[in-house]
């Protein structure tokens, strides 16, 4: 398999993916993303986005399929505990040589921007909630303990001035 070749503005050049057409190249990449690309959510990066990944033209477009993995600091949505958690992205971009439709990255000139690829992947894919365990018990509502850490003595009473007081009965 052959190596893409990737400028250090972090353009692909498309010729010799042309000139090969139907040949995978391999496209391997280490990006540092911009903080703004996190917007109002409370995490941070803490590395580089990793590319890994092949790239072949066909049919007037640039398949790249791969991964690509970024390591993130997290606050629990549900207990507000900081933990580390890769994002995995799974990449499948179709890459349209020309006009684009909207929807696909589009080659210009016989480049693609990868940096701009990589980065529109991970603002789109960094999630408005996480848990920092799928079973996280959150904090207390009365004494504010994380529940993962202690137990606590607090009775939460569902009682008649609760909107949900209705469905005490439903629960048990």
């Amino acid at each position: 398999m052959k190596h893409a070749s990737i400028n250090k503005n972090n353009m692909l050049d498309v010729k010799p993916l042309i000139a090969d057409e139907g040949q995978k190249f391999t496209l391997c990449l280490e990006q540092e993303l911009s903080p703004n690309l996190i917007g109002n959510n409370p995490y941070k990066f803490l590395g580089f986005a990793k590319l890994d990944a092949t790239a072949v033209y066909s049919d007037g477009a640039v398949n790249i399929e791969g991964s690509l993995i970024v390591p993130m600091e997290y606050i629990c949505s549900r207990c507000g505990a900081n933990f580390k958690q890769n994002l995995f992205i799974e990449v499948c971009e179709k890459v349209l040589d020309g006009n684009s439709d909207g929807e696909h990255f589009e080659i210009r000139g016989d480049k693609i921007d990868v940096f701009e690829m990589i980065n529109e992947l991970v603002a789109s894919n960094i999630p408005n909630s996480v848990l920092c365990k799928e079973d996280c018990k959150g904090i207390c509502q009365i004494c504010g303990k994380n529940k993962n850490e202690e137990d606590c003595e607090c009775e939460i009473s569902v009682g008649a001035n609760n909107p949900f007081g209705l469905l005490k009965d439903k629960i048990n």
